[in-house]
């Protein structure tokens, strides 16, 4: 039996699914609410993706979050699906498997029961937020509209497409490929994957990228807002240009590539101490 936990901010953001089972691979249905009209749908998939296979996830209704998922090829799908009963067709979770690996689409059915609309109505509140738990290997592509878009410990390359939803990964253990139109990134790199490109844009938004603290890489930084960085950098400024601000930063061997962009958001660039030199440092200041 599945073994549920629901935590819910409120009855129309954002809904934390934390889910074990035994039985993975069926879709449960099970409102949370006794209000009229309202229903909360929990679905819980699991699929298997081959050698070289990707994951694509699209999903414009609400947030996506994505965590390693191990090293057998197993996808697991969880989401919360809000239903309200004035607001016509369900929004149902549809996966398809192919030789290229696992579609997963939110939308709603067409009338003729064989399309999927993938458009949100603005005058609708229905909604799905989803983790997705992705093996070692598979490349996986997201993309949505304002939902947030999360990234954790993930082993392999990583592609993510939002118009105003926040941005943030940590762990990435392959290429990262981020573009966002309003919304901020915000990027943590502690693990190094030698001869790398990893792209970060926002249009409008605000960046910013932690670096561990044994970086090698190339940084490549262009942007009309401020630039903020913890490295040498010379920053080349135009203003008969877009973006104003460009700048670069060798850093070790520069082994890796990591173009920063923003056409009118700030970037800033952080970069961690050693562990042994944080820990002197607090001694020093006298802290724990």
């Amino acid at each position: 039996m599945p073994v549920l936990t629901t935590r819910i901010r409120n009855a129309t953001a954002l809904i934390v699914l934390s889910l074990t089972t035994a039985a993975l691979g069926q879709q449960a249905v099970s409102p949370s609410f006794g209000v009229q009209g309202f229903e909360i749908e929990r679905v819980s998939r699991t699929r298997h993706v081959g050698d070289g296979a990707g994951v694509t996830v699209v999903n414009r209704f609400g947030d996506v979050r994505a965590r390693f998922g191990g090293y057998e090829g197993r996808v697991e799908i969880l989401a919360n699906v809000q239903h309200f009963a004035d607001e016509g067709a369900r929004l149902v979770v549809d996966t398809k498997e192919s030789p290229a690996g696992i579609g997963i689409t939110v939308g709603y059915r067409t009338p003729d029961g064989d399309g999927l609309i993938t458009t949100p109505d603005p005058a609708q509140k229905k909604r799905a937020d989803m983790v997705v738990y992705v093996p070692r290997g598979a490349p996986l592509s997201v993309s949505t509209d304002h939902g947030l878009v999360e990234a954790r410990g993930l082993q392999s390359d990583f592609r993510a497409r939002t118009a105003s939803g926040t941005f943030s990964a940590r762990k990435i253990a392959g290429e990262l490929d981020i573009k966002t139109g309003a919304g901020d990134a915000i990027v943590v790199l502690e693990r190094w994957d030698l001869l790398r490109e990893h792209s970060i844009v926002s249009e409008t938004g605000n960046i910013s990228v932690v670096f561990g603290a044994e970086v090698d890489a190339v940084i490549r930084v262009a942007t009309s807002g401020f630039i903020s960085t913890d490295f040498s950098m010379q920053v080349d400024y135009k203003d008969d240009r877009t973006p104003l601000r460009r700048g670069q930063a060798l850093v070790g061997k520069g082994s890796s590539v990591i173009s920063i962009t923003s056409t009118e958001g700030n970037i800033q660039l952080v970069r961690r101490p050693l562990a042994q030199k944080a820990r002197q440092s607090r001694g020093k200041r006298g802290e724990p």
